[in-house]
């Protein structure tokens, strides 16, 4: 039984047709499926600075741990698309260092990954399944969340601002062999309990500048907001 359906339209034979989702929690006998379904979006990316995927043997850890994987699934019952949650201290608990957050681990969701598959592009399923499982969680007295994201990735940027997300800091992460160095991420938080207030003086800059992003966030600014076109970030200061 699914907790949600989504009306949709997919791209079969370059023509867009209605289609019907259903979203529910992933079981472990279907996590092979699922990471076939990560691995070929991955593959189809192509350049993999947005999205790093982990070995399918270190990926799940945090799932085991007790994580959810929200999955989507078309009318076949086939896997097209995840999002994945797991507690902030299993295994990142350094982002609340990195992005300077006065809480507990154990009281932070971390939002692991996020992945659609691209004939349903354009259906604005990141961000759906956004509200939904920050909904969700928060009935579940969870209202503390935390994600790194891409600054090339406008589709998942976009989601998580307008989810009301803040990037709070943007670092170097996740070396792999290609990039032994890492790769640039926004550090993104969200406390829904949160009474913080923005200046509406907007400092705005190119989101793949990460050096002058990185200067702003030093000087104690937040990403707010995302210009029209999507191209540029808006930063503030907090007020206190």
């Amino acid at each position: 039984m699914f907790l949600t359906t989504y009306d949709v339209m997919k791209k079969e034979k370059g023509i867009k047709v209605p289609r019907t989702l259903g979203a529910r929690w992933i079981e472990p006998h279907e996590l092979d499926e699922l990471y076939k379904f990560m691995e070929k979006i991955r593959n189809e990316m192509g350049d993999n600075k947005n999205f790093a995927l982990e070995p399918q043997d270190t990926i799940f850890i945090p799932y085991e741990m007790g994580g959810k994987i929200l999955g989507l699934f078309d009318e076949e019952g086939k896997i097209v698309g995840e999002r994945y949650i797991t507690l902030i201290d299993h295994g990142k608990s350094d982002l609340l260092i990195d992005a300077s957050i006065d809480a507990r681990p154990d009281e932070v969701l971390y939002l692991k990954s996020t992945v659609i598959d691209t004939d349903y592009t354009g259906n604005s399923l990141q961000y759906k399944t956004l509200i939904y499982a920050i909904d969700y969680l928060k009935k579940h007295n969870m209202t503390k969340f935390m994600s790194t994201i891409s600054p090339y990735n406008v589709f998942s940027l976009n989601s998580a601002i307008k989810g009301n997300f803040k990037i709070r800091a943007l670092k170097k992460k996740y070396p792999t062999e290609e990039h032994p160095n890492g790769l640039w991420r926004c550090i993104l938080y969200l406390d829904t309990e949160s009474e913080e207030k923005y200046d509406t003086d907007y400092i705005y800059v190119n989101r793949k500048d990460v050096n002058r992003q990185v200067e702003l966030l030093e000087d104690d600014y937040v990403g707010i907001i995302l210009s029209d076109d999507k191209e540029e970030i808006g930063y503030a200061k907090i007020l206190k």
